[in-house]
């Protein structure tokens, strides 16, 4: 538990600073763009000068931003990983290819001018920075702790007739599996900011994940010792009377 616990802190920790590093400044470039909108009873309204294309690089980049777009965005901007758009009734948050669409609550009323964007961005970084490294803590634990759960049952099940093993030995063969690939996962999220890979590599990235999981698994039950051919033969090759 200990060890799943210290490999979610340092995933934790490489997505926390890919946020501070790579998304911190996409949202104050956005935030310096905007002249302001009003969100009242529901509904999104904009300022008649204000810049429908909040963030966008011009190339294969991490995140562009709109406001008060109410079409689908054409194909060319498909080469972003993530596209948020601000509509008059919600937002939508396209995410390596997956749509989160929100709904603005109906009683929510804001007016946001630029500089308090800006001012928002400059107070709350570090926090929002907190708040994702508490996400990913909890998110890495878990679904490690669920996955090294499930390897321990299966070298419970497929490599208990024939090795010695128990379901202690099998759980921290199982965490230690976890390693290789969570690892390799948080690394390809800095090469695909870094090098403007396909957003496809880390929308399947969790392929990849389990196929090494699955491997390590599997090569940690090879090196298992044997059991005994006679159960009534002790290790050191005497015959129990």
């Amino acid at each position: 538990m200990s060890y799943l616990g210290l490999l979610g802190v340092v995933c934790a920790l490489a997505v926390t600073v890919f946020f501070g590093t790579q998304v911190v400044p996409v949202l104050r470039a956005a935030a310096k763009q905007t002249t302001g909108f009003v969100l009242s009873d529901g509904r999104l309204a904009v300022t008649p000068d204000s810049p429908t294309v909040l963030y966008d690089d011009g190339t294969h980049g991490m995140l562009l931003v709109r406001v008060a777009v109410d079409k689908e965005p054409p194909a060319p901007e498909r080469r972003y990983d993530a596209v948020v758009t601000l509509r008059q009734r919600g937002a939508d948050v396209v995410v390596f290819g997956h749509t989160i669409r929100v709904a603005w609550p109906p009683k929510l009323a804001l007016d946001v001018q630029r500089l308090d964007a800006v001012a928002f961005m400059d107070a709350w970084w570090l926090l929002m920075c907190m708040a994702v490294f508490g996400a990913a803590l909890v998110w890495f634990f878990v679904t490690r702790l669920i996955h090294a759960l499930v390897g321990a049952l299966l070298l419970a099940a497929l490599a208990s007739p024939t090795r010695e093993i128990g379901f202690g030995r099998g759980f921290n063969l199982a965490a230690c599996a976890t390693t290789p690939g969570t690892l390799l996962v948080t690394a390809l999220l800095w090469l695909a900011a870094g090098y403007r890979l396909d957003p496809l590599v880390v929308n399947w990235s969790w392929l990849l994940y389990l196929l090494v999981f699955f491997v390590y698994l599997a090569g940690a039950a090879a090196a298992l010792p044997a059991k005994p051919a006679n159960p009534w033969t002790e290790r050191g090759g005497k015959t129990v009377e």
